[in-house]
């Protein structure tokens, strides 16, 4: 049972980071792509290259920077208090989230360009504090000049970032100091 084993898994993640909803883990346990809805898991397939536009391309850049992800997730709980924020998230964040999978799952890379770089946007907004301050700049770079986008990875801090780009030897060769950070690319 998925749903009794991300439970499981979220009492023992949250031993270590104060709160989890046991999805990371579950993820990294059963090495399968799944999609989480309405208390449901179901497996799904990742389009292939094939599939998606040749246009968009997508990267982990790992920001050289080790996180604590516990006062992390506190700040994001103590920002939910605020009743603006908590809005914020649930009518925009949450949908931009699922429009984002839903276009990524059809390999619909036009509008996930799109809402990507509106969730990109959201968190630069709202999520700030969790952004490594040494990519503050260049995170603005990329939302300003519409080259590249960048997405927070688990509760941010540092570790890897999320990149997309219409155009990745472009975005290597503005960028050749960030290379050797790029550690996937599909």
């Amino acid at each position: 049972n998925l749903l009794e084993l991300k439970e499981n898994l979220a009492l023992v993640e949250s031993h270590f980071h104060g709160s989890s909803s046991g999805f990371d883990p579950l993820l990294s346990f059963v090495n399968r792509p799944m999609l989480f809805q309405e208390s449901k898991i179901d497996f799904v397939d990742i389009p292939q290259a094939s599939t998606r536009s040749a246009s968009l391309y997508i990267f982990l850049l790992d920001t050289g920077r080790s996180r604590k992800t516990g006062p992390l997730v506190s700040l994001f709980l103590e920002k939910l208090k605020n009743p603006d924020f908590e809005r914020s998230c649930l009518n925009i964040l949450n949908p931009l989230t699922n429009n984002c999978i839903d276009a990524f799952l059809t390999a619909n890379t036009k509008l996930l360009w799109e809402k990507v770089m509106l969730l990109s946007d959201f968190q630069y907004q709202h999520f700030l504090p969790m952004i490594p301050p040494i990519y503050h700049d260049f995170w603005m770079k990329g939302l300003s000049e519409k080259q590249f986008t960048l997405k927070l990875c688990g509760a941010g801090g540092g570790g890897f970032l999320l990149g997309m780009t219409q155009n990745f030897e472009q975005f290597k060769r503005d960028n050749p100091e960030l290379e050797s950070r790029i550690v996937a690319k599909i």
